[in-house]
């Protein structure tokens, strides 16, 4: 039995015993060497080209090398009985070393001993054996010739799913598959009878079968075994499923790098380290000229570069400190020093022309970072080379093949603490073996901080249970990065049970581990998905549908799956749209388009589907997916949008007014065609260019007619709605004609688009009413004269210049004399009326005191009261009040009410006149205590010519026109006009006008020595006229005669004001104007302008207009220009910051004044009128804007104030919100309700620098 053993095991192996002392191969060294007795190199291996294996073992006393070396015949087969060998080897060595020692030692006894101890060292060898078998990753079996399981390592439990007792003695083939199942008898019978090899000694890829049913593929290779005279088969399994799936992710990678090598645009050749052609891309060949085949194994740069260029590249980079010889080095110098190498070439082409090209070169590594060769892009920059000047980086070097998942085994010993990695583990955690102490704590401090506990947990459990562990954890590598492992050990006991060692594995799964959260993250963006998600097979059956198809369509996902998309089909959806659905799906393009579907519920709605193919690697269609999204409301919009836009497109076309919308830039967008019509343009002229160079160009009056000045443009730009009755419209032949029109802004949700227009041509209405007031002023100036004669004679003969009358014809005289009166008030009244309508009333607007003013109307009137038997009384008093307004029709405003008043006062009343001052206003109100004015009659009593009723004519006397011309004349002067009446009670009428604030412009008291005003007028005589009307008024004055002398002058710094014309010799005085806004002495320096282009420079500066405190045409206005100038020396005087609050409501602007106390001075304007005026009068530190005013919105003055030179900070107090768009044109805004007094106090100061 020991001879057939040995035999067996000389057979395999190859045996040799040295003294380990001495050095292998010497003389005498060798005690014993199978060679000598049998050749061993009968598949021609050397003996440095065999598997080899050495071991140290001390027997007597010495120590003695054994060298066992596998022989070349049938390895594969020799690996997979390796533990037989060792089995086996350890007898046949045991018996050998035994005759060995005992012919050397002369002495049974020593020569026993010696044995003894020998296999003693064997006995423990094969038990490591042993331990390694059962903990090795690959299953093995061994079966009888009858195919009869003997034993399954534990790795085949893990493999197979069996435990050793469910599969030995069972035939092997339960573990396998058909048709292996089928044909193993068969197989195994025939190799015993014929010898015939399949697997045996060779090795395969084969199918296994599981406990559970499930195939797997597998690695199998058998060997055949003599044992004890019996034959054995030995099979080492070993699952390849992940491998499998390594494999079909590198080939998907490799077919992805071939795609994007050939499908790239730029000229890809890669090299190896010495220079050879690996690869040459399809952009190369059509670059160079030469085909792949022609290059790839030759050596670059010979046959491809200018080695002019080669050897200059080579100097440049010697010079800069890398020495490099010409030649492929050149190339890749940079490259293995980790950097990319970006530089420009001429690339030789096969018939000898020139590309210049942008060559950029990469180092290729392995996953140790070692070199395996480079790779060079190019770009061809012929038509760039000059024009671009950066270099970009290179692209990624080619997508490398997916790195299949490592495996290391490690070893701990328990009691001394040592811990042995493998190769493989000491990748994963990114260390070389020097870099780790080895032992567990050590390996514990790369644990994730969080893991620690639980890993600490597992090993502990191990410790104290014989079952092994398995955790997914984190570890931190040293440069930071942080990697998921899988970990499992088991613990090894000693005889007597106690722990001594664990072992176990590591695997890197990190990539798992993100695949798996990312799939998640996928399967629950699509399982939430906001639109409904469909995934059908290649039939069309559906496989998966997510939530929001099943609330869409009232069918689960239990209901839909399996059934086809049909199910949805309401017979509403032509045909034709299924046809191109699956003609463009099976072309393996996207279809996308609407489909008109049904509910469960039957129901009908609408759905936009995205659908697409998928494929598997061959290019099959595998699955279609479809993303569909409910629009059934978006579609009954659009019908509804339709039906308007029809609606509104046959009123546009039916309706006489022309119609036209223009867009932000003032560009026609559409035109009825009525608009047309009156135009004279065909449709193709209009569209798509600007309408006021075409139509709206110039005035009436053949002045230009600017387009910042167009009130159209002013509906986009300003969101304001434009009536005009004044202007014309130019047809394409040059004609024009007056209209009316009306433009108002487009919104498009928060945002303002453009502007539509509706005018119509009023020509016929201008000639109507040209021909109506030619009559009556005709008529009124032909009465007038005579009328005139008549008062005149009746009134002194009235007077007994004729004598004294007769009773009887006194009285007759007195009542022509009255009706004469009656007469001229008539007239008068319709001469006024036809010059306010004609634009021909001029007002006079100058300071003047109220009160006075008021009691000279009531004398005047006195005597018309009388007539009556009414008297007038005033109520109250206040001395002192201004106003800004013309005296004489101020005066004709009272007469006006005053004498409607006595009019329809009961005999022996009194008409009651009061004053009362609120905020900034001050109210007169003439009360009467008469019939009052009718509740149908209040919305018509400031028409022209209207009367309650037409008896009161007869009655009372009147023309109508009275309260009409009041209303004009009041609004003219920046007043209001209105009324309270309780019929029989009590009639008031009232007129509202702003004070003028004369105590803050003449403040503080001139002293013109002190403070002086610089004169720019190139006209020597008109400087010395402007400079002797100042000193007139107390004020100082120098000249500058042209602006170059006037900048040298206020560069002095001594100047409060400036008066300025426009026409210099040596600059124009609006660029002046600009300079000085941007200088720093001048930037808010007053300045008046004093031209005879005053009105055109005002016109021009537009918005900048702020900037400037009055315009002055010549000839000059003295009061005008010495009011303006006084003005602002007396705001320089006061020393504290000027604020404008523009308010309507007085009680706010009172509590505002009482927070802001000494602060700041406070100016009160309740009308955008009021405040412009006041802004142009003074500069103001700051303006405190209400949105809601009387006349407009607070957001009109926001152009004014942002386009003065420099801008006035703007802060909005009001009761409603800005919009956010709104707030970027102002400071702060701020809401009523929402802010307390500390607040608004806070920002006031904030703003205008007071700390």
């Amino acid at each position: 039995m020991s001879k057939s053993i040995g035999e067996r095991f000389l057979h395999l192996m190859e045996v040799e015993i040295e003294d380990a002392q001495s050095v292998p191969g010497s003389a005498g060294a060798a005690l014993f060497d199978s060679r000598l007795q049998q050749n061993n190199n009968q598949n021609g291996l050397g003996p440095g080209d065999l598997p080899k294996r050495q071991s140290l073992i001390n027997v007597g006393g010495r120590q003695w090398r054994i060298t066992l070396t596998k022989k070349g015949e049938n390895l594969a087969g020799q690996e997979a009985t390796l533990p037989w060998i060792v089995l086996i080897g350890g007898g046949m060595v045991s018996f050998l070393l035994f005759w060995i020692v005992s012919v050397l030692g002369n002495s049974n006894r020593r020569a026993t001993a010696l044995a003894e101890e020998m296999v003693q060292e064997l006995h423990e060898s094969e038990s490591r054996s042993r331990i390694v078998l059962d903990n090795v990753l690959d299953g093995i079996i061994t079966i009888s010739e009858q195919g009869i399981v003997e034993s399954f390592n534990r790795a085949a439990e893990q493999i197979f799913g069996y435990t050793p007792e469910e599969v030995i003695g069972e035939n092997v083939k339960m573990l396998m598959p058909e048709p292996y199942h089928s044909q193993h008898d068969g197989y195994l019978s025939n190799f015993i009878g014929t010898g015939e090899k399949k697997i045996i000694g060779l090795g395969r890829e084969v199918v296994g079968r599981r406990k559970d049913g499930s195939t797997f593929p597998m690695d199998l290779a058998v060997t055949e075994t003599w044992l004890n005279g019996r034959r054995i088969f030995t099979g080492i399994v070993r699952d390849i499923s992940r491998r499998k799936q390594a494999e079909e992710a590198l080939s998907r990678a490799s077919r992805l790098n071939q795609a994007i090598l050939d499908g790239a645009d730029h000229s890809i050749i890669s090299t190896d380290t010495d220079g050879i052609i690996l690869t040459f891309n399809q952009a190369a060949e059509k670059l160079l000229g030469y085909r792949a085949v022609e290059l790839v194994g030759k050596t670059t740069p010979a046959m491809l570069h200018d080695l002019g260029e080669v050897l200059a590249r080579a100097q440049e980079m010697t010079a800069a400190g890398m020495v490099v010889e010409p030649g492929f080095e050149v190339f890749v110098a940079l490259a293995r020093r980790g950097q990319v190498d970006t530089h420009e070439w001429s690339y030789i082409c096969k018939d000898g022309s020139r590309i210049p090209v942008l060559l950029t070169v990469t180092a290729l590594r392995d996953e140790q970072g070692l070199i395996t060769g480079f790779i060079g892009i190019a770009r061809d920059i012929t038509e760039q080379r000059k024009a671009e000047q950066a270099l970009r980086e290179s692209s990624d070097s080619l997508a490398r093949a997916q790195q299949i998942a490592h495996l290391g085994n490690w070893d701990w010993n328990i009691e001394t603490n040592a811990l042995h990695w493998s190769d493989e583990i000491y990748r994963i955690f990114g260390l070389r073996p020097q870099q780790f102490d080895a032992t567990y704590d050590t390996f514990m401090q790369f644990v994730h901080p969080e893991d620690r506990g639980p890993v600490q947990q597992a090993v502990n459990n191990a410790l104290r249970s014989p079952n092994p562990y398995s955790i997914d954890h984190r570890i931190i590598l040293p440069d930071g990065t942080e990697r998921v492992v899988h970990e499992q050990g088991e613990v090894i006991l000693d005889e007597s049970g106690k722990p001594v060692r664990m072992i176990g594995t590591v695997q890197d799964v990190t990539e798992r581990k993100n695949n798996e959260k990312t799939l998640r993250k996928l399967s629950r963006a699509v399982e939430q998905s906001p639109v409904s998600v469909v995934i059908t097979d290649d039939r069309g059956d559906i496989e998966y549908v997510n939530a929001k198809f099943a609330e869409v369509t009232g069918y689960s996902a239990d209901e839909a799956i399996g059934q086809n998309p049909h199910i949805l089909k309401s017979g509403l959806t032509p045909d034709e749209v299924y046809r191109t659905m699956w003609q463009t799906l099976l072309a393996g393009e996207e279809w996308r388009g609407r489909l008109h579907n049904r509910r469960k519920n039957g129901e009908l709605f609408w759905e936009f589907a995205y659908i697409s193919s998928i494929r598997d690697r061959l290019g099959r269609i595998t699955n279609f997916v479809g993303i569909k999204e409910d629009i059934t409301e978006r579609m009954r919009i659009e019908e509804e949008l339709a039906a308007v836009s029809r609606r509104n497109e046959l009123i546009l076309n039916t309706v006489d007014e022309g119609i036209y919308g223009v867009d932000m830039e003032g560009r026609t967008t559409f035109i009825n065609p009525a608009g047309l019509r009156m135009l004279g343009f065909p449709l193709e002229e209009l569209l798509g260019r600007a309408q006021h160079p075409l139509t709206h160009h110039t005035h009436s009056d053949g002045t230009p007619y600017p387009s910042n000045e167009c009130n159209i443009y002013g509906s986009f730009r300003y969101g304001m709605t434009f009536h005009v009755s004044d202007e014309v419209f130019w047809r394409k032949d040059g004609s024009s004609f007056p209209v009316e029109y009306v433009s108002s802004p487009i919104h498009e949700g928060d945002k303002i688009v453009g502007a539509v227009v509706s005018f119509r041509d009023i020509t016929e209405r201008k000639k109507i009413e040209g021909m109506k007031n030619e009559f009556i002023s005709t008529v009124s100036h032909e009465l007038r004269t005579p009328l005139t004669s008549i008062r005149g004679s009746l009134g002194l003969i009235a007077g007994g210049v004729a004598g004294e009358l007769p009773p009887q014809l006194k009285a007759l005289v007195d009542i022509a004399h009255k009706n004469s009166e009656r007469l001229i008030l008539l007239v008068n009244d319709i001469l006024d009326m036809e010059k306010i309508e004609s634009g021909k009333i001029e007002f006079q607007l100058k300071p003047v005191e109220l009160m006075p003013l008021l009691r000279q109307a009531l004398e005047s009137n006195r005597a018309y009261g009388e007539q009556f038997e009414v008297s007038y009384e005033l109520e109250s008093d206040l001395p002192g009040i201004m106003l800004n307004v013309d005296a004489n029709r101020l005066m004709q405003v009272l007469a006006n009410l005053l004498s409607n008043a006595a009019k329809f006062s009961p005999a022996g009343d009194k008409v009651m006149v009061e004053v009362t001052h609120t905020g900034n206003r001050i109210r007169v109100a003439v009360k009467d205590h008469g019939s009052g004015i009718p509740e149908q009659f209040r919305d018509r009593i400031f028409q022209k010519f209207a009367q309650a009723d037409s008896s009161d004519t007869r009655k009372k006397g009147g023309t109508g026109l009275g309260l009409s011309i009041t209303k004009v004349l009041v609004e003219q002067m920046g007043g209001s006009i209105g009324f309270d009446s309780e019929p029989d009670v009590l009639t008031n009428f009232y007129v509202d006008f702003p004070v003028w604030q004369e105590t803050a412009v003449f403040a503080s008291g001139l002293n013109g020595k002190e403070k002086r005003v610089l004169i720019c007028e190139d006209d020597r005589d008109i400087a010395a006229l402007l400079r002797l009307m100042l000193e007139q008024n107390g004020l100082a004055a120098d000249i500058a005669y042209d602006a170059e002398q006037a900048k040298k002058m206020l560069a002095q710094g001594k100047y409060v004001a400036m008066t300025l014309d426009l026409a210099l010799p040596d600059q124009d005085g609006i660029s002046l104007i600009r300079e000085l806004r941007e200088s720093k002495e001048a930037s808010v320096l007053p300045i008046v302008v004093v031209s005879a282009k005053a009105v055109e420079g005002r016109q021009e500066l537009d918005g900048e207009a702020i900037s400037v405190i009055d315009w002055i045409s010549k000839p000059i206005n003295q009061d005008q220009l010495v009011l303006a100038l006084k003005q602002v020396m007396g705001q320089q005087a006061d020393s504290q910051p000027r604020v404008l609050q523009v308010e309507d409501d007085p009680d706010i602007f009172r509590v505002v004044q009482s927070i802001v106390g000494e602060v700041a001075h406070l100016d009160h304007a309740s009308t955008l009128a009021e405040a412009r005026q006041l802004l142009g009068r003074c500069r103001y530190d700051l303006v405190i804007l209400d949105l809601g005013l009387p006349d407009g919105s607070g957001k009109d003055l926001l152009p004014l104030l942002n386009g003065a030179s420099p801008p006035i900070p703007v802060m909005v107090f009001s009761a409603s919100e800005m919009g956010l768009e709104s707030e970027k044109e102002v400071d702060n805004a701020l809401v009523k309700a929402r802010t307390s007094n500390e607040m608004l106090l806070a920002t006031i100061k904030q703003l205008i620098g007071v700390q």
